[in-house]
C-alpha cells in the first residue's frame, strides 16, 4: 500500500504521462518516448527517424522544480506508466555492463549500449571521417582509440567488478575512473598520439598494481571479470564506448580535434584560415545528422530493439 504522500505522487506522474500521450496521439503519432534532455532527443529522434513518435525530454516534479535525466526518466517506469505507446529511452551508464534487470524493451526501455550517447557521437569511424571532412590529416581516431581503449580495459574490468560487488573506493568510483583515463597532456599528438598513450599506460599500470596491493582487486577477478564483458562484446577494443561519455568527448576527443584545428590553421594558406578557424568542433560531433552511416553492434542492438518493440 502506497502511503498518501506516495498516491499523490504517483498520480501526479501518472496525469504526465496521459497528457504526454494525449497530446502525441492529437499531433499524430504513433507513440511519446520520454528521454533526458535536448540532445537525447536529437539523438533518439535520428535513431527513430522511421517511426512516428513524439519526443519530450522535460517535466516539473510534483513540488514544480524542472527534473530531466534518466532518474526522471525511470520515474514512468518504477510507477509502471509505461506501455508500447509511451515508453522511455535512456544512457546505459552501467546498467548494461552490470545486467541491470528490467532495463530493456520488455520493460519499455530503450538504451544506448555505451555510457552514454555521447559514445556514440565519439565513434572512432565517425570521429575519423568528421576529422577528415574538416580537413584535418595525421590524426588516425581508430587506431588511437583502439590502443587507448586496450589500456583502459583492465581497470574498466575493475571499474565493473567493484559496482557489481560494491565495494567502496572512491578513489575509483565511476566517476574518478572515468576523470584517470582522461585527464592526461593532450598537447602532444604527434606520432597519433604516442606519448599520451605512453603517460596513460604508466598511470594505469600504476593504478592496477595499487588495487592489487590493496587487494582491492586479484588477477583472477580481472580475468574473470574480462570474460564476462567479452561475452557481452565489451572487449579491450571498444573499452571508450563504456566509460562516461562526457569525459571521453570533452577531455579527450574535443581537445585532440582542437590541437588538429591549430594545425590545420597554421599549414592553410591565409585565405583558408577563417573558414577552418569558424569550424565549431562541439557541434560537429554532436549533429547526429553528420557522418551517421556507420554500423557497429551497440547501435545494431539499439536498432534490433526497435525491429522487435514494432513487429
Amino acid at each position: 500500500m502506497r502511503t498518501v504522500e506516495e498516491q499523490a505522487k504517483y498520480q501526479y506522474y501518472r496525469t504526465q504521462a496521459d497528457y504526454m500521450q494525449d497530446e502525441a496521439f492529437a499531433l499524430g503519432y504513433a507513440a511519446t518516448a520520454y528521454v533526458e534532455d535536448d540532445l537525447d532527443k536529437k539523438f533518439w529522434s535520428h535513431i527513430f527517424r522511421e517511426k512516428k513518435i513524439h519526443f519530450q525530454y522535460f517535466t516539473r516534479t510534483e513540488k514544480g522544480n524542472q527534473a530531466r535525466g534518466s532518474g526522471q526518466c525511470l520515474l514512468y517506469k518504477n510507477y509502471g506508466l509505461l506501455n508500447k505507446e509511451f515508453f522511455i529511452c535512456i544512457d546505459s551508464d552501467y546498467r548494461f555492463l552490470l545486467q541491470e534487470q528490467e532495463i530493456d524493451i520488455q520493460h519499455f526501455v530503450f538504451q544506448t549500449y555505451t555510457y552514454s550517447i555521447e559514445n556514440h557521437f565519439c565513434y572512432a569511424q565517425r570521429l575519423q571521417k568528421i576529422s577528415e571532412d574538416l580537413g584535418f590529416q595525421d590524426f588516425d581516431f581508430e587506431a588511437f582509440l583502439q590502443d587507448y581503449s586496450k589500456i583502459i580495459f583492465p581497470l574498466l574490468a575493475y571499474s565493473v567488478y567493484s559496482e557489481k560487488n560494491h565495494i567502496e573506493n572512491d578513489d575509483m568510483s565511476i566517476t574518478a575512473f572515468a576523470k584517470k583515463v582522461t585527464s592526461f597532456d593532450t598537447k602532444n599528438i604527434s606520432e597519433n598520439g604516442k606519448f599520451m598513450l605512453q603517460e596513460l599506460a604508466e598511470k594505469a599500470e600504476n593504478e592496477l598494481n595499487n588495487l592489487f596491493d590493496k587487494l582491492f582487486f586479484t588477477k583472477e577477478n580481472l580475468i574473470e571479470t574480462a570474460e564476462e564483458l567479452n561475452e557481452m562484446g565489451i572487449t579491450a577494443e571498444n573499452a571508450y564506448l563504456h566509460i562516461r561519455g562526457h569525459d571521453l568527448q570533452d577531455k579527450l576527443v574535443l581537445p585532440i580535434l582542437g590541437n588538429l584545428k591549430k594545425t590545420a590553421i597554421l599549414q592553410a594558406e591565409p585565405q583558408e584560415r577563417e573558414k577552418i578557424h569558424a569550424q565549431k568542433l562541439r557541434d560537429w560531433i554532436e549533429d547526429i545528422e553528420k557522418n551517421a552511416n556507420f554500423e557497429y553492434a551497440q547501435l545494431s542492438k539499439i536498432k534490433q530493439d526497435i525491429s522487435t518493440f514494432f513487429s
